[in-house]
């Protein structure tokens, strides 16, 4: 989404191969965040749309768009990819002004380079070579979703299965 302008390709392909290869309704990389917020992927099918379509009648759940698709879904199945290393504390998300301060000095910081893309492996050089950075949004905490959450796992797909990053 248009909050998210540091999305990388790489994550983008592994979860749209995930889904091509291994044939889920639905994979994402944010079931069990591992990846920083604003690096989420998610790919889904035209079936589990319509499903979700034709089953959840509430309005702000549709709003949601892919919630509405997983929540409390037992006919889908779905996969979560993980990260190598867990960055789920990193926020890369345009929300807050704090979250502009950051995301200009990264591009400030990676531009020079000549980049046109700039992955999490540059991303992650970056902040452990200037952890610094990140104390600029650092007050725009993140809510962690971790699998022992009751309430969570109520949602999640009932037939989720977790990848090993790949």
């Amino acid at each position: 989404t248009g909050d998210c302008p540091l999305v990388d390709p790489q994550i983008v392909d592994k979860v749209v191969h995930q889904f091509l290869e291994e044939d889920f309704d639905f994979v994402s990389n944010n079931f069990y965040p591992s990846y920083p917020y604003g690096l989420d992927v998610q790919a889904f099918s035209f079936r589990a749309l319509e499903s979700a379509w034709k089953n959840v009648q509430d309005t702000e759940l549709r709003a949601l768009g892919p919630f509405a698709i997983y929540y409390r879904a037992e006919s889908i199945s779905a996969a979560n990819i993980a990260c190598e290393t867990n960055c789920s504390h990193i926020r890369l998300v345009l929300d807050y002004p704090e979250d502009l301060l950051l995301l200009n000095r990264v591009f400030e910081e990676l531009s020079p380079e000549n980049k046109h893309l700039i992955s999490l492996d540059d991303l992650l050089l970056l902040f452990s070579s200037k952890p610094d950075l990140l104390d600029l949004n650092k007050m725009r905490t993140i809510v962690p979703r971790t699998a022992d959450m009751n309430s969570f796992d109520e949602i999640l797909p009932k037939n989720l299965v977790q990848l090993s990053a790949i």
